[in-house]
């Protein structure tokens, strides 16, 4: 989990992944969560995939605005 700073978790998002602003009242930071799958999943060395390249751009945008290191390869 990783804790909003820009925004709530709204009512759609609720209804859409059911998560609340509780389940992530204490998660960690998008810094703590690469960190985490740089680490314990190795995720330089896996491939990346997403549903559709929206959710792909809106990472590596998010982690670009925070500062936070991310490398990925341009889809082909």
């Amino acid at each position: 989990m990783v804790k909003p700073v820009q925004s709530e978790v709204s009512e759609f998002c609720t209804r859409l992944t059911t998560l609340t602003a509780d389940h992530v009242k204490d998660a960690g930071s998008l810094a703590d969560a690469v960190r985490v799958l740089k680490r314990e999943y190795l995720s330089q060395e896996r491939l990346w995939a997403s549903w559709g390249d929206y959710d792909r751009r809106q990472f590596e945008r998010v982690c670009r605005e925070q500062g936070v290191g991310y490398r990925s390869v341009p889809a082909t």
